[in-house]
């Protein structure tokens, strides 16, 4: 034999009072964000723009040997085709 329960429906009002909760509190202020997040970001992109610097040089450099490998060329070219 055990106890059986009744789970009874309550109608009209509930029983918790809104009255007595203190509304004018002020809001808890939004999570503050690490700042070693920021750090962390600032430092990734500085390396970001360092090894696109680096790569824009080796561009230049390698666009100067083309240009200079290309004038060669053409003045040997050009040389050949001259009374």
């Amino acid at each position: 034999m055990g106890a059986s329960l009744h789970a009874t429906q309550r109608t009209g009002q509930s029983t918790f009072d809104l009255a007595n909760l203190n509304l004018n509190l002020v809001p808890a202020p939004p999570p503050v964000v690490p700042i070693s997040t920021n750090r962390d970001r600032e430092a990734q992109l500085s390396r970001r723009v360092k090894e696109l610097e680096e790569d824009l040089r080796n561009m230049r450099v390698e666009n100067e040997k083309q240009v200079g490998a290309f004038v060669r060329r053409n003045c040997y070219l050009g040389a050949e085709k001259r009374p």
